[in-house]
Formats: C-alpha cells, sequence, structure tokens
C-alpha cells in the first residue's frame, strides 16, 4: 500500500486508532525496539482493536507479527487469517508476506506455489520490489530445474 493511501486511509480512522496505529508503526520501525519481544507485545496490544474494526494496515502489521512471532498455533492461524484480510483489499506488505508464508510453509500452513506466486504477483503488480525480485528468482528457479 502506498504511503498517500495509509495516511488516507488513516485520516478517516477515529482519532483514537490513528493515535495507536501511529505508535504502533514507530515501535515496529524503530530500528532498535522493533526487534524486541516488549515492543512488539506493546504494539500487538495497540493494533488488536483496529485491526477487528478492519483498519487494513492494522491487519497487515498485527497479522505480520502473529504469524511469524505468535505464542500458540492459534496466535499464528489467527495472523494468517488477518494478512490474507489486509492482502485481499490490498495491502501490498501483507501480499508480500502472504506470499513468503506459502512459499515457505511453516506448521500451521502448508505451502502453496499457485497460492504464493498469485500474492507475489499482486504486490509486484503494485510496484512492491521485494515481490518483484523473488518472482525473478522463483522464474530462475524454474529454468534452471527444467
Amino acid at each position: 500500500m502506498k504511503s498517500t493511501d495509509v495516511i488516507a486511509k488513516a485520516s478517516k480512522a477515529p482519532l483514537r486508532f490513528q493515535v495507536s496505529m501511529t505508535c504502533a508503526r514507530w515501535l515496529l520501525d524503530h530500528p532498535r525496539l522493533g526487534q524486541g519481544l516488549p515492543a512488539q507485545r506493546l504494539a500487538s496490544q495497540l493494533l488488536k482493536r483496529p485491526a477487528r474494526l478492519g483498519m487494513t494496515e492494522a491487519q497487515s502489521r498485527l497479522g505480520d507479527l502473529l504469524s511469524t512471532a505468535g505464542c500458540s498455533g492459534r496466535d499464528r492461524l489467527a495472523g494468517i487469517a488477518m494478512l490474507r484480510d489486509a492482502a485481499q483489499h490490498g495491502d501490498t506488505d501483507a501480499q508480500f508476506r502472504l506470499g513468503v508464508l506459502l512459499l515457505n510453509g511453516n506448521a500451521e500452513q502448508a505451502v502453496d506455489v499457485l497460492q504464493a506466486r498469485h500474492w507475489l504477483e499482486a504486490a509486484s503488480q503494485q510496484g512492491h520490489e521485494q515481490a518483484q525480485s523473488l518472482l525473478l528468482s522463483l522464474q530462475a528457479q524454474r529454468v534452471t530445474s527444467r
């Protein structure tokens, strides 16, 4: 999702959710804080309500946190569902992360190369550079494995 789209959508959200999103963004994007468990826990608390109310960026961010760092299988499944919702609403980061998750699989999600390619192509078409690069490398692997 382009930054102008994020700002436009966020400005339509109630003020308390805009504040929650801003704080969560700061925590997760801060180079030193974002990797720490306390910051991730606080960010996930800040993102829960906006995500439940359908804010796409909140679903994307919380989905990413839960699908990769969730404490239980249930958390990881909820994270995957949130990523899928955000991806379906056009969030390029969610499309990319869901594509990578489907490509690699995990205990809760089987590998699904066709779905992975679908989401990576969707992100790529919106200009997501990492998705474009990953699709090129997948294409190169297919060519060399023939």
